[in-house]
């Protein structure tokens, strides 16, 4: 099935043919994580209010916390 999808992609689509030659069809390549390193960029994050993912993750360990005391 995923190599029918491939060459129905790579008919449809010119760049299909770049992206899978770079990305492979299963797992990561641990090479490419070193060179798509990043700086952190505060004006980014609250952009995009990553912060409610950081509130959410405290409420619920909060939550898990209240309930195991509760036990």
């Amino acid at each position: 099935m995923i190599r029918a999808e491939e060459a129905f992609l790579r008919h449809d689509s010119q760049s299909m043919t770049e992206y899978a030659r770079r990305v492979p069809r299963f797992g990561i390549r641990l090479g490419n994580l070193r060179a798509t390193r990043g700086s952190f960029s505060r004006e980014l994050y609250l952009q995009h209010r990553e912060y409610n993912a950081l509130l959410g993750t405290a409420l619920m360990l909060a939550v898990l916390v209240v309930k195991l005391l509760m036990r």
